[in-house]
């Protein structure tokens, strides 16, 4: 986890940017993400589900996730929230269907 590594190094400092086409702006997403460990943003309960459903498709994206969810404890309490909605979820659509 060489990316890990890198992101945890840049704590303190203003992430940079991703790269982006010329003329097209950058993917802002992630930013909210990449905090140093006193998280001012954390992640929404919105990016936890898509986390989850595995909605979240993008590499960069799904990397940023990851990361601020090793890093801040009070996200990845609710990941484990949201984790527990998701599969209740899950095994009530799987009753659904079996009717």
């Amino acid at each position: 986890m060489a990316a890990g590594v890198a992101t945890r190094r840049a704590y303190g400092r203003q992430p940079a940017l991703p790269p982006t086409e010329k003329g097209s702006e950058p993917d802002l997403r992630i930013l909210s993400v990449q905090q140093p460990t006193n998280f001012v943003n954390h992640i929404s309960d919105h990016d936890l589900e898509r986390y989850y459903l595995g909605m979240v498709k993008d590499e960069v994206e799904l990397a940023s996730l990851e990361e601020h969810l090793l890093a801040c404890p009070a996200c990845a309490e609710r990941a484990e929230s949201t984790q527990d909605y998701v599969d209740a979820l899950r095994a009530g659509l799987t009753m659904i269907q079996e009717d």
